[in-house]
């Protein structure tokens, strides 16, 4: 792969992971943590990957016939979609959960946003190199922004379960975190399945990558306005706590 096919395939997961740490105003990320999130969100890749391939080689044909409807419909939503979203969540969640850095609402839609860029950048260049640079411009615009889309939207569910968490609220939490799974999931599935059916829906896939872009962007940028501290309670229930002590 040569420099500016490689550079097409790492660059635009690079620049959203700016934007995302630069959208975060109200306290920003350790670099470590960053970088534990980033290697995390690469090593969530095998993992899909074999869960996919135990869903499409050997559980998909048990109920269905290859490339019929239901075939597309489970093997985009369940064996692919849900399988990535499940991984990055796992290994993501491993390293930020009980992180004392994990403080905001926000924080939730960095860490999942990073760990979702992360994914795809590896993904990226495993298409990138061996379909050539074509593909990549096309990524770039399309599944590269998909798999951000589909972070900040598990951000948003991670960030208020933390939030629940936090407050003492344990079912809310665990419902949220499961919502921070399923959701993104479906939208990954949907963006899938029409990325892979016949031509004559490709209009459907460009009005779904089109509203998807649109729906999250107005996320993040309303949970970016209106994120706040957490407050514990029975603690001392008052933010200036969280700002001027050591939370690392």
């Amino acid at each position: 792969m040569d420099s500016i096919t490689s550079a097409v395939a790492i660059t635009p997961a690079v620049i959203l992971m700016i934007v995302i740490y630069r959208a975060d105003k109200l306290e920003k990320e350790s670099l470590g943590l960053l970088l534990r999130i980033i290697i995390v969100g690469a090593l969530a890749i095998p993992v899909a990957i074999a869960l996919e391939t135990v869903g499409e080689s050997f559980v998909l044909p048990l109920f269905f016939r290859e490339n019929s409807l239901n075939w597309l419909i489970f093997d985009n939503f369940i064996v692919i979609a849900l399988s990535e979203e499940l991984s990055k969540y796992i290994f993501m969640r491993r390293v930020t959960w009980q992180s004392r850095e994990f403080n905001c609402e926000f924080d939730g839609v960095v860490y999942c946003v990073i760990a979702s860029l992360s994914f795809a950048l590896i993904e990226n260049l495993g298409y990138v190199g061996m379909m050539g640079l074509s593909v990549g411009l096309m990524r770039a615009v399309t599944a590269v922004p998909g798999h951000a889309c589909f972070g900040a939207i598990m951000g948003i569910y991670y960030g208020r379960a933390k939030r629940f968490e936090t407050e003492g609220h344990a079912a809310k939490a665990a419902a949220l975190r499961k919502a921070a799974v399923i959701i993104p999931a479906l939208w990954h599935g949907a963006y899938d399945f029409f990325a892979t059916v016949d031509s004559d829906l490709a209009f459907g896939f460009i009005g779904l990558v089109v509203v998807m872009y649109i729906y999250t962007i107005t996320l993040v940028r309303r949970a970016a306005k209106n994120d706040s501290y957490f407050v514990q309670p029975g603690g001392n229930g008052d933010i200036s706590y969280y700002l001027f002590n050591d939370r690392r």
